[in-house]
């Protein structure tokens, strides 16, 4: 990854190394990824999800997700931002390719 990459991946962790400030923060963050991989898996437009990361979480409270997808068709982003907690899941797309820098 160069420095001149908008997104920076390099302090997000993958779903398989997040861990909290607990034992019951590090379930409460896994549960919110299955959460938000469910939301966006759930829409009609995502075939499926590629990858996960989280960019910032408090278990239970609220958690942020940089996710790669692989759209059903080419007017949809490959890359969102999912935010999910004590609020309705939400999405964001993400404006660039933080893997493709």
């Amino acid at each position: 990854m160069t420095n001149n990459c908008p997104i920076d991946i390099s302090k997000m962790k993958p779903l398989d190394l997040i861990e909290g400030e607990d034992p019951l923060d590090t379930k409460l963050l896994k549960e919110m990824a299955i959460e938000a991989r469910n939301f966006i898996g759930s829409h009609e437009w995502c075939e499926r999800v590629e990858q996960q990361y989280l960019a910032f979480g408090i278990g239970g409270v609220v958690a942020a997700f940089l996710v790669q997808i692989t759209p059903r068709s080419e007017d949809v982003d490959t890359f969102l931002w999912v935010i999910v907690g004590r609020l309705p899941p939400d999405y964001i797309a993400a404006q660039d390719d933080p893997f493709g820098c």
